[in-house]
């Protein structure tokens, strides 16, 4: 890195104030730092007032591959930015050099004005400086000779013919260039009236590619946020996350969508920026060594707490003004600890990402510097909609690196070229991390953050998205009360352990489930908020980790812990052949379930026999295979998640299964299949009812869900779809089927009325 001062543009305008800079190499590329906070501390936009000192600074320095403002408010410029910046240094570096030279030989200098050719193009320079309109101006007013006549004699004007001829041309490439890249257009010729309108789109047309071009960050943040709007986009749909508005923008020409947000930390008035970062230079030098902080959370509360009292005393010391009243002061000050904690002990502009619901993946991929954010979405009804959006953040050099110290504290685990491998979920955020690096990971740190959803999914949330239909939710709800060993296969984002929690919601509360997983996505904690008796285990990654047992060891050690129903979060290793030596035993509880990576139930049986080496016979005691898969209806971009098939496992010929439901492409949904059913069959013989019967059950339940569904989505009552109003529902149908059952055979229909009866009463009060 190299430091410098900028020089004067010339010594027509005199000794100036000049700006400090750095040149600093990274990687391949050299960056120009302009170091504002000399100035006002927040960098003004490259077009006004910066400009000339950028300028001053490179008619000296190579030109860079990027170019940072770096106040308290910094802003980046980079590709057609520089490469415009580039243009205008040669146009000054030529007016510089016309304005040193002279006409010729001493014995032939006029000696009526000595003082051109320099006066002319000091002129022309001073009018540079001022506006690239008075530049274009000044170089046809010149050019015309208009002022010559006055100012200097033809002699002179003669001689500097070819050097203003060279700057008219110059700037015609340069109008041609701006209004090209800003406007897609070419320009026209025509006369002065024409030409002078053409350089007035050209200042705007300057404008706007500085400012398509450039992303701004205040200086306590690492990560650049591009704030204007993508040119010829549509807005698809736009909400908030907290303070922060979210744009989903449809690119027509790329037939793509981005994330758009602007984090409230990046529009806080100067004032409030330099009090952020004057509160963190106070806690970086007064860390605590009295105070244990073991975990993130420990670390953010103490922050809030220090800087909630740190932020009116420094408020105070340099009579900033916090709010008009003190209700105002004590909200921008609850506002400002909490940004001092995102950006300490938080996870940055990343939190904004994680604190939204249609977010389910975040993706960093290396190198990080240089790579705009991911995020994988859904919920946003948009035929334009894909899932895969790249957002206007990058994260900078520094952010990345200090995500991977954060999730290294948090997770107590090393991470080196030995073990480029780092996994940790984030309790605080509902999402599991996973970190790769070199050399692994060539070009850098890339990170992923996959979110687990705050709100447990229901059978009736699914049907909502069209992900199942009332009848599958039907059917699953039966095979659950029936004690069935469940798997649920799927692709990696199909939706497997979406729709394994919603099935957890069908048990009865008073119904024990042992949780395994190694990344925490089943709803555990919201379960037992509601009352059901979920015990979780935590076990080792597929990665390793100190401390866990393994899945299979877990797996031993849960079927010791009496009568309950086991939900592995995923069986892919040894605990494979342990569950179904238990299963097979009949020691593995009242039911299994849990996911599969596998994309049809045939694929299931191929990965257990024959990668797994579980014995096909062994295979026979799963019952049923759910599958989800993602579906792009008429080939477009937008993936939905479906729930592609239900089949039983045909006990009597191995490998072979029947269909219960099946997706039919063209309707987009389920359908029923038509052979008879040996596992509803099972069921209905050990409740000791007919299969007709149970086919009334299970439809009895199906339009009980529509109901529900049809309600909530018409009269907009999403709270009727959520866990709570799931469980009153379920149990309000268990008490009318035991109501009916003391009275002797079960009137399906009669049981169906009296719950849409209930329904009709408690659906105004939840």
């Amino acid at each position: 890195m190299r430091l410098g001062k900028g020089g004067s543009l010339s010594s027509a305008e005199g000794a100036s104030e000049r700006c400090e800079y750095q040149m600093r190499t990274v990687g391949d590329s050299v960056d120009l730092n302009v170091l504002c906070k000399s100035c006002d501390g927040k960098a003004s936009l490259l077009e006004r007032e910066c400009r000339n000192g950028v300028l001053e600074i490179l008619l000296e320095e190579p030109i860079p591959g990027s170019i940072i403002l770096a106040g308290f408010v910094e802003t980046l410029y980079e590709n057609d930015a520089v490469e415009l910046v580039q243009a205008l240094t040669d146009t000054l570096r030529a007016v510089v050099g016309f304005s040193k030279r002279r006409p010729g030989a001493d014995s032939e200098r006029c000696l009526k004005c000595k003082k051109a050719p320099a006066y002319i193009f000091n002129k022309i320079e001073k009018a540079f400086k001022k506006s690239l309109l008075a530049f274009s101006r000044e170089v046809r007013i010149q050019s015309s000779g208009l002022s010559a006549n006055r100012d200097s004699c033809k002699k002179c004007l003669e001689s500097t013919k070819s050097d203003l001829r060279s700057l008219s041309n110059g700037l015609d490439e340069l109008r041609s260039w701006i209004l090209g890249r800003a406007f897609k257009i070419s320009p026209a010729g025509g006369n002065e009236g024409t030409a002078l309108i053409e350089t007035r789109s050209l200042v705007t047309g300057m404008k706007r590619v500085l400012r398509e071009n450039s992303s701004v960050r205040p200086c306590f943040s690492s990560s650049w946020v591009t704030s204007d709007r993508v040119r010829g986009s549509d807005l698809i749909a736009t909400y908030k996350v907290k303070e922060e508005e979210v744009e989903l923008l449809y690119l027509k020409d790329r037939g793509e969508c981005i994330y758009r947000i602007t984090p409230l930390e990046y529009q806080l008035p100067l004032s409030h920026m330099k009090l952020v970062h004057l509160v963190l230079e106070e806690l970086m030098d007064h860390y605590p060594k009295n105070v244990s902080l073991e975990s993130l959370d420990q670390t953010r509360a103490y922050v809030i707490r220090e800087a909630e009292r740190l932020i009116p005393e420094l408020a105070s010391k340099h009579e900033m003004v916090l709010g008009s009243n003190r209700e105002e002061e004590l909200e921008n000050g609850r506002t400002i600890s909490e940004i001092v904690a995102k950006y300490t002990s938080g996870l940055g502009v990343i939190e904004v990402l994680l604190r939204d619901d249609h977010v389910q993946d975040v993706y960093v991929d290396a190198p990080a510097s240089s790579s705009h954010v991911h995020v994988v979405m859904s919920g946003i009804d948009d035929e334009r909609m894909g899932t895969k959006l790249a957002t206007n953040i990058r994260l900078g050099e520094d952010a990345a690196e200090s995500l991977l110290s954060k999730f290294r504290l948090e997770s107590g685990r090393p991470f080196s070229e030995s073990m480029p491998v780092l996994e940790h979920n984030l309790p605080s955020f509902g999402t599991r991390v996973t970190v790769i690096g070199p050399p692994l990971s060539p070009n850098g740190i890339a990170i992923a953050l996959r979110r687990h959803s705050t709100r447990p999914w229901t059978l009736l949330r699914l049907m909502a998205n069209r992900t199942l239909t009332a009848d599958a939710a039907g059917l699953i709800s039966f095979l659950i009360d029936g004690r069935s060993t469940i798997l649920v296969a799927g692709s990696r984002g199909a939706g497997k352990s979406s729709l394994l929690g919603a099935m957890m919601l069908e048990f009865p509360r008073n119904q024990r489930i042992i949780t395994i997983e190694d990344t925490l996505e089943l709803p555990v904690a919201a379960m037992q908020e509601l009352g059901f008796k979920v015990q979780s285990l935590y076990v080792q990654s597929s990665l390793g980790g100190k401390g866990q047992m393994t899945a299979d060891e877990a797996l031993r050690v849960s079927l010791r812990l009496g009568e309950s129903v086991l939900v592995l979060g995923e069986v892919r290793g040894q605990e494979a052949r342990t569950l179904y030596e238990a299963m097979r035993a009949g020691t593995a509880g009242s039911s299994v379930m849990g996911t599969f990576h596998a994309d049809s139930a045939k694929a299931v049986f191929e990965r257990v026999v024959h990668d797994m080496g579980i014995n096909a016979k062994s295979f026979n005691a799963t019952d049923v295979v759910i599958v989800c898969g993602l579906t792009r209806p008429g080939g477009t971009q937008r993936e939905m998640r479906r729930v592609v098939q239900i089949a039983e496992v045909a006990k009597e010929e191995e490998g072979s299964f029947t269909d219960l439901m099946k997706f039919n492409e063209l309707e987009d949904r389920l359908v029923s299949g038509d052979e008879e059913s040996d596992r509803i069959c099972s069921i209905a013989r050990s409740w000791g009812m007919s299969t007709r019967e149970a086919a009334e059950n299970v439809e009895a339940r199906s339009r009980m869900r529509q109901v529900i569904v049809d309600f909530a989505m018409r009269e907009d009552r999403p709270s009727l779809l959520e866990a709570e109003f799931v469980i009153r529902s379920n149990v309000a149908f268990r008490q009318l089927i035991e109501k009916h059952h003391s009275t002797g055979s079960i009137d399906y229909g009669g049981v169906l009325r009296e719950w849409k009866e209930w329904f009709n009463k408690v659906a105004g009060y939840a």
